[in-house]
């Protein structure tokens, strides 16, 4: 990319509603650009939008029906022991965690 190039011409933006875009990535220079999608809104429809030019020729490409889920950590609760209960020192204590990811499921 030629340095005479201005850099937000080259660029990556995310849309949760297909109206507002928001810059993801700038100076694009490489065939990769990062993003945390945990920036971003959630949205069952979202697109990301990238945008290239040599400074004669634009080139824009679109992925659309991308799922951006609301909360991507995992679920966690602790089952057992139960909260406040009491145990003698060196006695064995029976822990149940049940774990829950959007990606994986039950864990």
């Amino acid at each position: 990319m030629s340095s005479s190039i201005p850099a937000d011409l080259n660029h990556a933006e995310f849309s949760g509603d297909g109206v507002r875009q928001i810059v993801v990535a700038t100076y694009i220079s490489d065939t990769v650009a990062a993003f945390d999608p945990t920036d971003f809104p959630a949205s069952s429809d979202a697109s990301v939008r990238v945008r290239v030019t040599d400074g004669f020729n634009t080139a824009v490409a679109v992925a659309s029906g991308l799922r951006k889920a609301a909360d991507l950590t995992p679920g966690v609760s602790i089952m057992s022991p139960e909260h406040g209960s009491t145990h003698l020192v060196g006695a064995g204590v029976y822990l149940d965690v049940h774990v829950f990811d959007l990606e994986d499921e039950w864990m």
